[in-house]
Order: C-alpha cells, then sequence, then structure tokens
C-alpha cells in the first residue's frame, strides 16, 4: 500500500525548498516513480487490464486516462517551452487527439469520463505501450537540465493548489504542473495499478 501521509509531507518539503534544490529533489523523485509505475504496468495482463476497480472503471480505462493526463501535461510543456506563463492545461483547455483535433473540457470529471470511452476502443497492449511512453518522456523532459529546469519553471505564474486532502500551496504554476503528474502516477490510483509510492 502507498505510504499517502509521507508522500505528501515529501512533497511540502519539497516545496519549502529554493527553486535550484527543489528540482534536483523532483527530479530524483519523479525518476523513483516512474520506475515504480512503469515497472507496474508493465506487469499487469490482458486479464488484469479487463478487471473492474473500485470506481467502477476497468483497470484499462485508468491506465487509459492517466496516460491522456501525461499526452495533455506534455502539451502543456511544449507550452511551457514556447514562453506561455500559464498553459491551457490548468483550465482543461488544448488536449490534442491524436489526429490533431483539440478539445475542451469544463472539468476534471468531464475529461475523466471522455477519457474512459476512449480507453474502451483501444487494444491493452496500445494502452500499456502508450502510457510508458508518455511516462517516460515527460521523466525525461522534466529532468533535462536545458529544457524544464528550475528557471523555466519560475517564469510561471503564480498558483495556490491542493495536493491530497490537505497540502496547500503557492508556486508558480510549472511546478504544479509536475507535482501533479508524479503525484497521480505515484498514489491516486494504486488499486488498480498494483503499486504505489513507499511500497516495498
Amino acid at each position: 500500500m502507498a505510504n499517502r501521509a509521507a508522500f505528501y509531507q515529501l512533497l511540502g518539503e519539497i516545496a519549502a525548498l529554493p527553486p535550484n534544490e527543489r528540482h534536483e529533489r523532483m527530479v530524483a523523485l519523479h525518476a523513483d516513480v516512474t520506475e515504480g509505475y512503469c515497472s507496474a504496468v508493465a506487469r499487469l495482463s490482458e486479464q488484469d487490464a479487463a478487471r473492474v476497480g473500485p470506481e467502477g472503471r476497468t483497470v484499462a480505462q485508468v491506465i487509459g486516462h492517466i496516460l491522456e493526463w501525461d499526452r495533455f501535461t506534455l502539451l502543456g510543456v511544449g507550452e511551457l517551452l514556447a514562453g506561455v506563463e500559464f498553459p491551457r492545461i490548468v483550465n482543461n483547455v488544448g488536449w490534442l487527439d491524436r489526429a490533431g483535433q483539440e478539445y475542451t473540457f469544463g472539468s476534471v470529471d468531464e475529461f475523466n469520463a471522455f477519457q474512459a470511452q476512449q480507453a474502451l476502443m483501444m487494444e491493452w497492449t496500445d494502452i500499456r505501450d502508450g502510457t510508458i511512453r508518455a511516462a517516460r518522456r515527460l521523466q525525461a523532459v522534466f529532468a533535462h537540465p536545458n529544457l524544464v529546469n528550475a528557471e523555466l519553471l519560475e517564469r510561471t505564474r503564480p498558483y495556490t493548489f491542493t495536493l491530497g486532502e490537505d497540502l496547500t500551496l503557492t508556486l508558480p504554476v510549472g511546478w504544479y504542473m509536475w507535482m501533479l503528474v508524479v503525484e497521480h502516477q505515484a498514489i491516486e490510483h494504486v488499486d488498480e495499478v498494483g503499486w504505489g509510492w513507499g511500497n516495498a
């Protein structure tokens, strides 16, 4: 079982650090989370993927929506790299399907419901392989010293957000995007993925 309390405590400690040190600690945490998450997804069989989880979605649907949030974040990272101070993803705007069609969603729940339906039309192997690729790409781009570095993240607009039930932070929005990716893979879907941060 993932150690939620320790995870959010760690994020709070990282948030309090100066930007360069915060970046170093986030790189290490993200690498650890990506390795655990991708290994867990790779182990899931087609039978595992068809299992219905506690939220009423199949494991494949849950992994599929994580894949699409990671793709959405990659699109947002492109905006960061282009100098955008408040990427559209924060307002659920600018998600592109694979044909390049743009979508706007009224809420996170609306995005998740849409992706749950999309995942029903995908093969499990495509979801599995796609989520591993997207997760590793995100980890690589955030870790690259000449791409999403502390200086770039600090140039984004201040934003107040809550992670978990009671970790409220005010940081430049780029840090929020990064922490949300790590939280999503590490903690939020432990029952479906079969792994969570802090597992032995």
